[in-house]
């Protein structure tokens, strides 16, 4: 736990570098790459992926293989993250030779000229046969790979994949190849991949349209009945695989808006194009924090304590979703996308002891409450997280501290774990 002073070094840093866009380098995966650009923060980005490298390095969810009576066969679906990716001696023990990888080329994943690091050692010759060159001893067994890398953040559209990712399982199950679908933690963007496959599935042997529903009145009525019973697979399956993902928590609300919009797609719904347009708008041209007028105006917040940093702490993020708590205080909403990014660049503040921007504490409370227990190494749905790698005691405590200053609400768990200390 970091207790006493804490440096403001850092923070200093990023208000000496606004004018370069310091903090738009946090936003994304892709945007540390811009820390390049500037001299006096390079060292932030190799301290990120360190501790992103640990994260995934240190996740010991386990990998689940998905039952369901709709799925093909004979080969079955395997749930996971990046570290069952990764793990040769994992993806040997299940057979699995297909993967769908739902994860950017970034430096967790990919290398520019090591072939034989991370997801592209799946790249192999198509020349391999299948079966050739395993044994004790022998390279990754997967020789089939589809990379949809798609950045994990909140507005990341995955619709476009949906056809792809269905084919590429409904081959290769068909086959009898066990497949592991995954992105970095397993919680999300690969969940929804299984579950848009089971609702086409369901769409195609038990809701398409039948021959005979003519007439204006007679195709709303079908319509409307047809999205009831897609809505109820879905969420049924949903369940299910939440159920048996346990005790590794999913986390779907970005995605479950995007899987009725799937179902709304499948049916030819009068509503798809429209709901398609607003649940995944177009970004503006300069989304990035601070990367210009069209980023929009910044939304000062009255400073709470003298300082010469204040500044530059007490900026907001313009796309940052905030409303006002009964006391007062701006409470952030919960927003998926990007979490343990959120989760690793606000460790690397607490590990050395560095206060933090205001977009640093913003986007940690985006984040699903369960992660703090994970954080905090406490005992949560059955898991103990005490040495796990992912603890680290009195983190709440210190952005807890930080929220106070900067008038916002912490999360639930955080102020349980803050009121602990």
């Amino acid at each position: 736990m970091v207790a006493g002073p804490v440096s403001t070094a850092w923070l200093d840093l990023f208000e000496a570098n606004w004018a370069s866009g310091a903090e738009s380098s946090l936003e994304s995966y892709d945007s540390l790459d811009r820390l390049d650009a500037i001299p006096a923060l390079t060292f932030l980005k190799e301290l990120i992926w360190e501790e992103i490298r640990n994260w995934v390095a240190n996740n010991k969810d386990p990998m689940t293989a998905v039952h369901h009576r709709d799925l093909d066969g004979p080969g079955h679906v395997f749930l996971g993250g990046m570290n069952h990716a990764l793990n040769d001696d994992t993806l040997r023990a299940h057979d699995i030779t297909a993967v769908i990888s739902i994860h950017p080329r970034d430096l967790l994943a990919w290398h520019p000229t090591n072939a034989s690091y991370g997801l592209r050692r799946f790249e192999r010759p198509s020349s391999l046969g299948e079966g050739e060159g395993e044994g004790e001893g022998s390279p990754c067994p997967v020789r089939h790979h589809l990379m949809i890398p798609l950045e994990d953040r909140s507005n990341a559209d995955l619709m476009d994949h949906l056809g792809e990712t269905h084919d590429f399982l409904q081959s290769h199950l068909r086959a009898g190849r066990n497949v592991l679908v995954h992105c970095k933690s397993g919680r999300s963007r690969s969940v929804a991949v299984v579950i848009a496959y089971l609702q086409r599935k369901h769409y195609e042997a038990a809701v398409r349209p039948r021959d005979g529903d003519d007439g204006d009145d007679r195709k709303a009525t079908a319509t409307a009945a047809a999205l009831a019973d897609m809505t109820a697979y879905r969420e049924a399956v949903t369940e299910s695989i939440r159920q048996q993902r346990l005790p590794v928590s999913i986390i779907m609300e970005r995605f479950e808006a995007l899987l009725h919009i799937y179902d709304l797609q499948l049916l030819g719904h009068p509503a798809y194009a429209q709901e398609r347009v607003d649940g995944f708008p177009e970004p503006p041209a300069a989304a990035a924090f601070g990367s210009g007028p069209a980023a929009g105006p910044l939304s000062p917040v009255t400073p709470l304590s003298p300082g010469g940093s204040q500044g530059m702490g007490l900026r907001l993020r313009p796309e940052t979703m905030v409303s006002l708590s009964p006391a007062g205080r701006k409470r952030v909403m919960k927003r998926g996308g990007a979490a343990i990014l959120k989760i690793c660049t606000a460790v690397v503040f607490f590990r050395h002891g560095q206060k933090p921007p205001v977009p640093v504490v913003e986007r940690l409370f985006e984040i699903n409450d369960d992660y703090f227990y994970e954080l905090e190494g406490a005992e949560h749905k059955g898991v103990s997280y005490r040495g796990s790698g992912h603890d680290h005691p009195g983190f709440c405590a210190f952005y807890s501290r930080f929220a106070d200053e900067y008038g916002y609400e912490v999360p639930p768990a955080v102020a349980l774990f803050s009121s602990e200390k």
